[in-house]
């Protein structure tokens, strides 16, 4: 892996601005997920003390967790795409990894597993 130059100020730059956003969009979400977020990645807790605090089972956390950062990405990838404009591919989808779910529901569906 390549490090990046600390002399790059175009990076820094690209980086504090990518952050700026993603805070962004954090602020946008609804009261619970906003704070769940902020209670994991600034105050550093884990699920089980989120779940203390709000009062909440740790699967609920989990879940108000997964979809607020589901949320976040969403925003950022609509603020991406407004900002290339039309004509613009950009960098393709956001995560090319995902295939359709299977019929359990269980996520995407592995051919090579058995059912």
């Amino acid at each position: 892996a390549m490090v990046a130059d600390p002399l790059d100020v175009a990076n820094e730059t690209e980086v504090r601005d990518e952050a700026r956003a993603a805070w962004a969009a954090v602020g946008r979400l609804p009261d619970d997920r906003r704070r769940v977020v902020t209670l994991r990645f600034v105050e550093e807790m884990s699920a089980a003390e989120i779940a203390d605090v709000l009062g909440r089972s740790e699967g609920a956390v989990r879940v108000l967790l997964h979809r607020a950062l589901r949320s976040v990405a969403a925003d950022l990838r609509r603020a991406d795409r407004s900002a290339r404009g039309p004509g613009d591919p950009g960098r393709g989808p956001a995560d090319p990894g995902r295939g359709p779910a299977d019929r359990s529901g269980r996520g995407p569906a592995d051919p090579g597993r058995a059912r």
